[in-house]
């Protein structure tokens, strides 16, 4: 991992500022698992923000497990929106090419013309 993303990390809070020895940073290794866990719930569709956020869930014994699963219900209904609209583009661009003779100049593709009505 590049050192300016744990340096963004400790800036954020999401990660703690280790001491310095010998000029170098030395993270413990409970720092090191809060980093993998950061990169996994990234790989799970969530922002710093949204981390941070479940981070801090963790550090007061007001929140519970069904505050935590609401908020990654709010991400499953997300990422069901995104995906509607990634099928809905999909669908589209698929047609424009069915539609599409695909013969003659670039400039009378079916492709070409939709391009430019969007504009």
């Amino acid at each position: 991992m590049h050192v300016e993303t744990i340096r963004y990390y400790e800036r954020l809070g999401l990660i703690p500022r280790p001491e310095a020895r010998s000029g170098y940073r030395q993270y413990p290794q409970a720092t090191v698992e809060r980093i993998r866990s950061i990169k996994r719930a990234q790989d799970f569709g969530f922002s710093l923000r949204e981390i941070n956020e479940l981070y801090a869930m963790t550090a007061t014994s007001d929140s519970s497990c069904q505050a935590m699963c609401a908020k990654v219900e709010a991400k499953v209904r997300e990422i069901e929106t995104r995906i509607a609209a990634l099928v809905e583009l999909r669908d589209e661009l698929q047609g424009m090419v069915k539609r599409s003779t695909k013969q003659g100049p670039a400039t009378n593709c079916q492709v070409y013309q939709a391009l430019r009505r969007a504009t």
